[in-house]
């Protein structure tokens, strides 16, 4: 009886195990691979239609990746952080929460070092045109 008290006192979820620490890294990685395709592709065959609000097919393309990234990235970020916080008063108590609250403040880490490469990738797409490299060639 009591092993499987002890189990239900396990902490749980996605932050406290190494798939809250790699997810932040799967996103980015396939949004740098989307973002680059896309970018390829749209600038190989030009869109010629304009989106509402005057913007380009494939500027808005670009922007909406962009922006699932950083909602995807930041709600791991938002997610570890409030593991961190719910653990950090229990880390004294056994080994398991130590190990817990450590993978929780390294997926924090983490999500916040993808969302600053997601952003810094991200920035071009709202400062130039993104075929402008194919016109110079």
């Amino acid at each position: 009886m009591q092993d499987s008290a002890e189990r239900s006192d396990q902490p749980r979820g996605l932050f406290v195990t190494g798939r809250g620490f790699v997810l932040p890294a799967a996103i980015w990685t396939l949004y740098f691979a989307a973002v680059y395709s896309v970018q390829g592709a749209g600038c190989s065959v030009p869109l010629e239609e304009e989106a509402a609000g005057g913007s380009e097919p494939l500027e808005a393309i670009l922007l909406a990746l962009t922006l699932a990234a950083i909602a995807g990235i930041g709600a791991v970020a938002v997610g570890s952080y409030r593991t961190w916080r719910r653990l950090g008063g229990e880390a004294d108590r056994d080994v398991r929460f130590e190990r817990a609250t450590f993978l929780s403040q390294g997926a924090l880490l983490n999500a916040l070092l993808f969302l600053v490469a997601t952003i810094w990738i991200g920035l071009p797409v709202l400062l130039f045109d993104p075929c402008l490299g194919h016109t110079l060639w």
